[in-house]
């Protein structure tokens, strides 16, 4: 199994890759989408993962125009992708264009209730609900043609989706952060100027009481599972 990892981030001090490979079994290779360092031969990797991002979704710059035609390759070419966060995102906005994102009205900082809609195979055998952790000021608001919506939460309608006969997948949330990450990255977003509203703010200091590394596990062990269709 050999993975590729697109790290989205503008800024290494905020990179989240290091949460990713404690995930992710097998070879994993790590490009940077703002260098536009994007593979032209996609045919060595088995999964392909887009992470999160400060990057304001609706940013046009020239590195984020190349990880948009790079993401209509990777599913056209039928390689399993999944998107976190700005991934989700930019899946979503490659495929529907600019209106299907949107600078959230209702941001969401901390663990947060998901709440499961639909089946979607890389969700399979979590509960109906469960808490993990966001942070996010975007969101996918309208779902292209071909995306299923499988999850959502009070404050975001779309937190979920796969893309019919593709094995696409992206999710609003950080599965990948653990407790302590999750704690203080919301202090890093109190601290911040402006400081984060506190009503964006949810169940701060509560990680050891709603955070589950089962959540992580099974997304990316039911990602992982799925193949393409060259494989």
């Amino acid at each position: 199994m050999k993975i590729l990892m697109i790290d989205n981030n503008i800024d290494q001090p905020w990179g989240l890759c290091a949460d990713f490979r404690r995930y992710l079994e097998g070879q994993v290779v790590v490009r940077r989408a703002p260098q536009s360092d994007l593979p032209k031969d996609l045919s060595r990797f088995t999964h392909v993962v887009l992470s999160g991002s400060r990057t304001c979704i609706l940013d046009s710059d020239p590195w984020v125009k190349d990880l948009m035609a790079f993401v209509r390759r990777v599913v056209d070419g039928g390689t399993p992708m999944l998107g976190i966060c700005y991934g989700h995102q930019i899946i979503a906005r490659a495929h529907g264009g600019d209106g299907t994102v949107r600078i959230s009205p209702t941001p969401e900082i901390g663990w947060v209730e998901i709440r499961q809609t639909a089946p979607n195979p890389v969700l399979e055998g979590l509960p109906k609900k469960f808490h993990t952790f966001q942070s996010h000021f975007e969101e996918v608001c309208k779902a292209p043609a071909g995306f299923v919506p499988t999850a959502t939460t009070e404050r975001c309608a779309i937190q979920a989706y796969y893309v019919e006969g593709k094995p696409v997948f992206g999710v609003q949330f950080h599965p990948e952060r653990d407790a302590q990450e999750g704690e203080e990255s919301i202090k890093k977003r109190r601290s911040a100027t402006p400081p984060v509203p506190n009503d964006c703010i949810f169940n701060e200091g509560k990680a050891k009481s709603v955070y589950s590394e089962n959540v992580a596990r099974t997304i990316f062990n039911n990602f992982l599972r799925q193949r393409g269709s060259s494989q």
